[in-house]
């Protein structure tokens, strides 16, 4: 059984206190590995493999593209990608550039993206290039 509990911003702070958490976001820790282990390798995909400086320097340039684009800060991004190494630079790039991304299952057919469109309200949506027929509204 799953219990639920809301994360007050006293229990936030206790656990930040405590050390269970740390004042740190996701895109933090590539980061550091990128400067402790820049040429080591940090993921592999198929044929694609990435040190830990490319795979930064990947998401720093998507993170810069995704402004550029006019996607702003807390905006709701759906990112419906392969499961490869693409999907985790555009995770990375999202968080750094403080946009908020919501990972689709590939599955998801056009009317229920439409329908997740419209309740979270999102004004972008990134796609691998096999999932370029998208919904028009």
């Amino acid at each position: 059984m799953v219990a639920y509990m809301k994360i007050t911003k006293e229990l936030a702070d206790e656990y930040l206190k405590k050390g269970i958490w740390k004042p740190k976001i996701f895109a933090d820790f590539f980061e550091e590995n990128a400067k402790k282990y820049p040429d080591d390798e940090a993921l592999v995909d198929s044929d694609t493999r990435l040190s830990w400086s490319e795979l930064n320097l990947y998401a720093d340039r998507a993170a810069l593209k995704l402004a550029d684009l006019g996607i702003n800060r807390q905006a709701v991004m759906i990112e419906q990608t392969q499961d490869c190494w693409e999907h985790i630079v555009m995770r990375l790039a999202a968080e750094k550039a403080g946009v908020i991304s919501l990972p689709l299952m590939r599955v998801l057919r056009h009317t229920e993206i439409e329908h997740l469109l419209k309740i979270t309200r999102a004004t972008s949506m990134a796609v691998s290039y096999t999932h370029l027929t998208l919904p028009t509204n």
